[in-house]
């Protein structure tokens, strides 16, 4: 038994699907013995099997008997080698194929020392190829030095056969110049190479596929995807995740449906409710139908001890009381700055989640204690009852409503909670926001025209306020502006985005990011790279109100250059509020490169990481064992498999 057959023969036994498909297909090429037949056969009649892998169990079957019984047939009979030769050198291309391919085993040595004469004129015809492929077969490894000049054929056929042959007869060699094979124009033969790499150094495999799938082109990323077919999934699963947490094209979401299919597990549904969230209209059809595949994937595979309505409801609750629980222990924490309009847009964010008893309790804390007159202002609007239209009505009149203080405004306007009572005061709200009030007050009838108006009725108001000079007023136009005119604001938000007031740049960036998110993660990216600490606090402040799943690739790449430990500590805190295994061995890796005092906070970091997983029952047992575990994973990644 050669050392290739072994070696497929063994990936049979692989829990991966992918590998053991790939592994029937090659074996339909080679000359099984008794033993390797009869396992084929075994495969093909179970009926516990997968259909698939029955069908190409058979097709090998089948080819092995087919070869058996046309060799003598399409073999030409011979004296001796040079005998052999000139007959093989008469036959026709197709002729010549189906001989080399129907070789008898007693023939075999006789056609290769033919073949390796013949090797060398034949490289620029149609029969190299097939020459190739009878190496691939029955080469040894002195051959290596005359297969080696191949890699770099103009034919990607010849070179796809040849690393074929390599990878038998001399891998090392191979895995030296494999790099010429990945420069090929042919994506073809760029992803036979990176399969190659992906079997004999994994850690350097996944690095030619994150260059895949960052690709500008949709082919190279689909084909990045199907390579991960081939792959135990847990090694790939956090650079899948976050390659497809911004993909939109079709054709690559079609086969990352496919390939979470094919491995189900509780964490994939999670973070495809997780995409769904903030996604838009395509890609939410397409988590929705990704989410009913796994699911039902889930099912038949055996490990759902619940029914699907119940296990959807589980891990749609704990989706949500994941970014709850995210959301507010960041604002939480914002409610404590100093800057007192940084506590104003925690207020403003926190607003939707006012029924929530733990934020209700924030709220009247913060009304009692807060001494800035702006805050006790909002919350006084968001804690006013709804009065009788009528009255509210004719106190929104904007005669007699800029007689009244600030605080009494700010009452009055935070008693128009829905569009039916927005309905009836839309004409006073849009001359009260062009009129000389406090900007507190303009901000709130800005806040209600985009919340509750229409793109026809509002646009000439809300642009006005767009061009205000005050950031609270220009921050509540952006908003209403990208629920009305999204078209009209995308004009606006690069330079919107770049306004000097926080204020406005958050609102910015929160709308960009659901309007274009490839644009609004650039412009968080470069806010990260800020030499202002200031600048990259507020990028973080922004990351924590965005979808985990989209912001993660920035988050670690943060922990992993940042050298300010505050702000390394507060992306550690998103971190831990998202629980997430791949995050862990991302800041692990990140650790283990890093001198003190840097190294002791990522592994509080850390830590914490895994507290977060072990609450959520991501992990069983204890940190320290989690920790060890993650050392020995690291040392037995650095090591090649040659």
């Amino acid at each position: 038994m050669t050392n290739l057959l072994a070696l497929l023969l063994e990936d049979l036994d692989s829990e991966n699907r992918a590998v053991r498909c790939d592994a029937l297909r090659q074996l339909a090429e080679c000359d099984l013995d008794a033993p390797a037949l009869a396992r084929l056969k075994a495969l093909a009649t179970s009926r516990e099997e997968d259909p698939e892998i029955q069908f190409l169990a058979r097709q090998a079957v089948l080819n092995t008997e087919r070869r058996r019984q046309t060799a003598a047939s399409a073999f030409p009979t011979f004296t001796d080698t040079r005998d052999l030769e000139t007959r093989l050198t008469a036959l026709s291309l197709p002729e010549f194929q189906e001989a080399v391919g129907s070789c008898p085993a007693a023939a075999v040595p006789a056609l290769m020392e033919v073949l390796r004469r013949r090797l060398p004129d034949e490289s620029q015809t149609d029969r190299a190829p097939v020459i190739l492929s009878a190496f691939r077969r029955w080469g040894r490894p002195e051959d290596a030095d005359l297969l080696l000049p191949f890699l770099s054929a103009r034919d990607p056929v010849q070179v796809i056969e040849v690393i074929g042959a390599l990878e038998r007869v001399a891998p090392r060699k191979l895995f030296e110049k494999i790099g010429l094979a990945l420069t090929s124009p042919y994506p073809t033969v760029q992803n036979r190479a990176l399969r190659t790499i992906l079997r004999f150094h994994f850690m350097k495999g996944v690095e030619y596929l994150r260059q895949m799938f960052a690709s500008e082109h949709a082919s190279v990323r689909a084909a990045a995807v199907m390579q991960c077919m081939t792959i135990p999934f847990h090694k790939v699963q956090e650079l899948i995740f976050n390659a497809l947490a911004l993909e939109e094209d079709p054709r690559v979401l079609a086969r990352a449906a496919y390939l979470l299919y094919l491995n189900p597990s509780e964490h994939t549904v999670y973070w495809l409710m997780d995409i769904a969230s903030t996604a838009g209209q395509a890609k939410q059809k397409w988590c929705q139908d990704c989410i009913a595949a796994v699911l039902e994937s889930i099912r038949l595979s055996g490990i759902m001890e619940e029914s699907v309505e119940e296990f959807t409801e589980r891990i749609q609750r704990q989706l949500e009381a994941r970014q709850r629980n995210a959301l507010l222990s960041t604002f939480f924490e914002e409610l404590e700055h100093k800057d007192p309009m940084r506590r104003y847009e925690a207020i403003e964010a926190l607003r939707e989640h006012q029924t929530l008893p733990e934020v209700r309790e924030k709220f009247q804390a913060l009304w009692q204690n807060d001494p800035d007159k702006r805050i006790k202002g909002l919350l006084t609007a968001i804690f006013a009852e709804n009065p009788d239209r009528k009255r509210l009505q004719a106190e929104l009149a904007p005669d007699k409503f800029q007689k009244l203080l600030r605080d009494e405004q700010l009452a009055l306007l935070g008693q128009v909670k829905s569009c039916e009572e927005f309905s009836f005061v839309r004409c006073h709200l849009q001359r009260l926001s062009r009129m000389r009030l406090d900007p507190l007050v303009v901000a709130e009838a800005v806040r209600l025209l985009g919340r509750y108006g229409d793109a026809q009725e509002e646009l000439p108001f809300l642009m006005m306020s767009l061009k205000s000079g005050e950031g609270l007023i220009q921050a509540r136009a952006i908003e209403g502006l990208g629920r009305l005119a999204p078209d009209a604001l995308l004009k606006e938000l690069p330079r919107l985005i770049r306004e000097a007031d926080p204020t406005v740049r958050s609102a910015a960036l929160r709308t960009f990011f659901r309007l274009d998110k490839t644009q609004a993660m650039k412009a968080l990216q470069d806010m990260l790279l800020s030499v202002s600490a200031a600048v990259k606090e507020q990028a973080l402040v922004c990351l924590a109100q965005l979808s985990y799943a989209a912001t993660r690739p920035l988050l670690l790449r943060f922990v992993k250059e940042e050298a300010n430990p505050n702000l390394v500590r507060k992306a550690g805190v998103i971190l831990r509020n998202n629980p997430d295994l791949d995050a862990v061995r991302n800041v692990y890796d990140t650790m283990r490169l890093a001198r003190e005092p840097r190294r002791s906070l990522l592994k509080e970091i850390l830590q914490e990481c895994l507290e977060g997983c072990l609450a959520a029952g991501l992990l069983q047992g204890t940190v320290q064992e989690h920790l060890e575990r993650l050392r020995r994973e690291a040392a037995a990644a650095e090591m090649p498999t040659i």
